[in-house]
């Protein structure tokens, strides 16, 4: 057997094992089951409501959605 030949083999043997890899990769990534879903609280719905009203996104609305729970929490 020459080299070159073992070399081919080698190639194909590696290229076929990457790609039963991230086929099973996939295919377990589809049947993960997510956890459920809580209903959200009127607060919930409320603060978010507030954040976008203002027009707020990102790090902001996350402080501010924070800071209106613990209100809402407070005034219970």
């Amino acid at each position: 057997m020459s080299t070159k030949s073992l070399s081919k083999g080698l190639v194909l043997t590696t290229t076929a094992l990457m790609l039963a890899i991230g086929a099973g990769g996939i295919a377990s990534a589809a049947t993960v089951k997510k956890a459920p879903m809580r209903p959200r609280t009127q607060a919930s719905l409320q603060c978010s409501a507030e954040a976008n009203a203002k027009g707020l996104h990102g790090k902001a609305r996350v402080a501010f959605r924070h800071a209106c729970l613990r209100r809402a929490a407070h005034h219970a």
